[in-house]
């Protein structure tokens, strides 16, 4: 059961919760109302309902805290710390920043800091971290540590180390810690945008919290 080398998909580990963790359901739409129909006498004659005002949009992602960074996807960020009870996902390569937060709504998205005594966070924003537990291949899980990033203007960075046209070392966590609902630790990244172009490793860092009330 081995992540995807290009996507970083878990299929694996997604079997694993797939009868305790469903996503949450679409909203149902309230059809629009058809307009006033006149009773009297007269042929009944439908009236377009007047046109109401757009309800502003939600943000793409928007963090629980009022003065936490918002984050878009994939987006390049300043550095900083997050409100405390908050999901995030934080991720250096070279010199680049990129911050990550859960999509409210979104039951889809994963951020488990025990999962299976590992960590793991899938972010619709554009991050998918997989982290191994101490007792994952007793439990029958081989994914290796992995992190796949996709910034905002669709570059794709992965660290994974059966990353297709690398050499040993060129794409892989290099080491993590996890503690308690934090992990954090350092990773070399090619860039993955463009299957068979030349990859050049950089080097990077990573950091992730998953709030108590999320997928824990």
């Amino acid at each position: 059961m081995a992540i995807a080398l290009k996507g970083l998909t878990v299929p694996g580990v997604l079997a694993l919760i797939a009868v305790g963790c469903g996503g949450a359901g679409a909203p149902s739409e309230t059809p629009a109302a058809s307009g006033a129909v006149d009773t009297g006498s007269t042929p009944a004659t439908a009236t377009a309902a007047p046109p109401t005002a757009a309800a502003a949009p939600s943000p793409t992602l928007a963090p629980a805290a009022t003065d936490a960074i918002e984050a878009t996807p994939g987006a390049e960020q300043p550095g900083g710390e997050s409100a405390p009870g908050e999901s995030f996902a934080r991720v250096t390569i070279g010199d680049q920043t990129y911050e990550f937060a859960p999509e409210p709504g979104n039951g889809l998205e994963r951020c488990d800091s025990n999962f299976f005594g590992g960590f793991w966070v899938l972010f619709a924003s554009g991050i998918e971290m997989t982290l191994p537990g101490e007792n994952w291949e007793a439990q029958g899980i081989v994914d290796p540590a992995a992190i796949r990033v996709t910034t905002s203007d669709g570059t794709e960075w992965t660290a994974h180390p059966d990353t297709y046209g690398t050499q040993p070392g060129e794409s892989q966590v290099d080491s993590y810690s996890i503690n308690g609902d934090s992990a954090s630790g350092t990773a070399t990244f090619v860039d993955t945008t463009n299957f068979g172009a030349e990859m050049t490793p950089v080097s990077g860092s990573f950091e992730a919290t998953c709030a108590a009330d999320f997928g824990n």
